[in-house]
């Protein structure tokens, strides 16, 4: 029981960590990254090296992910390298760092979001209304993500506001896996 509780919080945090990579990386993900589901053809549970094949990240990472060496990834092993890519992305969007790698300032150009540093123009350590504007999604917020009611967003009210476009946006992405894998599994087809 207490394992269980111990995967359920670890897998929380995986989760948590994923979905806040994941509005940086949206465009990114959709040519790169198809999913697990996705990628896990036979339903079988496990990805192997020719499932993996279509997500490049896990082609070059597969046997660091193949913690236990059985040749296949489970779920489980698949996420564990999938959010050490996402904490990574996340890590250059907050710091908004100008040796950034190219895909991960192009993710943040397509997400329309520079990061907290590059917002920060006046290096005061918050954002003013001025500041925010150039991240639309901030700027429709601004309000509700100003908790302490200042007409500033500190890095905290900021990586909430973020954080919590990145878990809806996760959790889209999940709904979406699985209405597709309930259609594939019904028969259905998806018309476009």
């Amino acid at each position: 029981m207490k394992f269980a509780r111990i995967i359920l919080v670890a897998g929380s945090a995986a989760v948590l960590a994923a979905g806040s990579a994941l509005a940086a990386d949206k465009q990114a993900k959709k040519d790169d990254d198809p999913g697990f589901n996705q990628l896990d053809r036979n339903s079988d549970g496990e990805l192997s090296r020719t499932e993996a094949a279509r997500n490049a990240y896990l082609v070059k990472r597969f046997k660091e992910a193949d913690r236990d060496g059985d040749g296949k990834l489970s779920r489980f092993e698949y996420l564990r390298v999938m959010t050490a890519k996402d904490v990574g992305t996340i890590k250059e969007k907050v710091a908004g760092d100008d040796d950034a790698k190219a895909s991960a300032s192009e993710s943040r150009a397509q997400s329309d979001d520079p990061g907290f540093n590059k917002l920060d123009r006046d290096g005061d350590g918050a954002l003013s209304r001025t500041e925010a504007a150039r991240n639309p999604y901030l700027v429709k917020r601004f309000k509700e993500a100003d908790h302490d009611g200042d007409g500033k967003l500190s890095r905290s009210e900021y990586l909430r506001v973020m954080t919590a476009k990145d878990v809806n946006t996760i959790k889209e992405k999940v709904a979406g896996d699985d209405k597709k894998e309930s259609n594939a599994s019904s028969g259905a087809t998806k018309s476009k």
